[in-house]
């Protein structure tokens, strides 16, 4: 495993320079970046002072062509994706705030998927058809919750030793050097 080496300039308190290698970059509202990149000491998504804070974040990702078992099979979809996916661990700085946000819509998704379970049982044991709905609602509401507050970065792409992610701050990406192309 090669050193990590930071991949920004210094100057204003934005971190080390090293010139060696670049291993982050924006592309557009995309943080660009290999897994054992050091980041500037500001939060990912608040762009805030993180205090030496970090958070290791599993990524996995896999070609779009397999999003059509959504469709078809959520449950098989997931199984499809992490057979065939590639994951990849990155390291990046955060505040507590955000940690703690991002585990709160961690906890409603998981709240709202049994409060959904719940309702589905209670439709099947009373023979009531509006709490079969009802559960649908709830479960439906769980993914927004999720996509939303509970992925605290997403990737977009896997390229090489490149992880292409969205959900960074735009002032976060603002102290990176744009990607070369």
């Amino acid at each position: 495993m090669r050193e990590p080496v930071a991949a920004y300039g210094g100057g204003n308190g934005s971190g080390p320079k090293d010139d060696r290698a670049h291993l982050a970059w924006r592309d557009g509202d995309l943080l660009v970046m290999a897994p054992e990149a050091v980041l500037p000491d500001r939060c990912v998504k608040t762009d805030l002072p993180a205090d030496g804070r970090t958070a290791e974040v599993p990524l996995l990702w896999h070609e779009p062509r397999w999003y059509w078992l959504l469709v078809v099979n959520p449950i098989l979809y997931l199984a499809v994706a992490r057979a065939v996916g590639t994951r990849v661990v990155v390291t990046v700085p955060v505040t507590r705030e955000a940690l703690a946000a991002a585990r709160r819509a961690r906890w409603l998704t998981a709240a709202l998927l049994v409060a959904g379970l719940v309702s589905w049982l209670a439709a099947a044991l009373l023979a009531r058809a509006e709490l079969f709905w009802l559960g649908v609602v709830v479960m439906a509401l769980a993914i927004p919750v999720y996509l939303l507050g509970a992925r605290f970065i997403r990737v977009r792409r896997l390229e090489g030793e490149r992880v292409w992610i969205a959900g960074a701050n735009i002032n976060f990406l603002a102290r990176l050097p744009e990607l070369p192309h």
